[in-house]
């Protein structure tokens, strides 16, 4: 053998060489990416031994029909709640009416006491109390 190499020798020679570099590049990102699917099926079995998560992903349609479930659920839950303001409404009215929400009145307790004092005379007069001997006698 010669210690020199002809030109088709050294092109075959780097042909080798770059495919060997190319096939463990390939390797290495196969590799990976086998890894990274390992570790999203090892989650997935850590999730299914769950049981809240195993009868999700278990039955047919997964993650999609429980989604499209919790979606009918929010809009349930939004009808419920428009239903109860609804129903809520003229007792929160009242309430804000006879608390005197933004009345000077109940915000001073001698405003407060006066009116006070004119509502159960106006209960008074209209229950038909007329003085001291408006009261009820029982016999004895």
């Amino acid at each position: 053998m010669k210690g020199k190499m002809t030109q088709t020798q050294i092109l075959l020679a780097a042909g080798g060489g770059g495919f060997l570099l190319l096939v463990g590049a390939l390797g290495w990102f196969g590799w990976s990416s086998l890894g990274e699917v390992q570790t999203q099926a090892q989650a997935l079995a850590e999730k299914k031994v769950k049981p809240e998560l195993a009868a999700i992903i278990s039955r047919p349609g997964g993650a999609g029909a429980a989604r499209k479930e919790a979606t009918e659920m929010a809009k349930l839950a939004e009808e419920i709640g428009q239903g109860e303001e609804v129903l809520v409404a003229s007792w929160r009215e009242g309430y804000e009416k006879a608390s005197g929400q933004g009345e000077p009145w109940s915000q001073d307790a001698n405003q407060w006491k006066d009116r006070l004092i004119q509502a159960n005379d106006a209960l008074a007069k209209r229950a038909g109390k007329k003085g001291g001997n408006s009261g009820v006698i029982f016999g004895e």
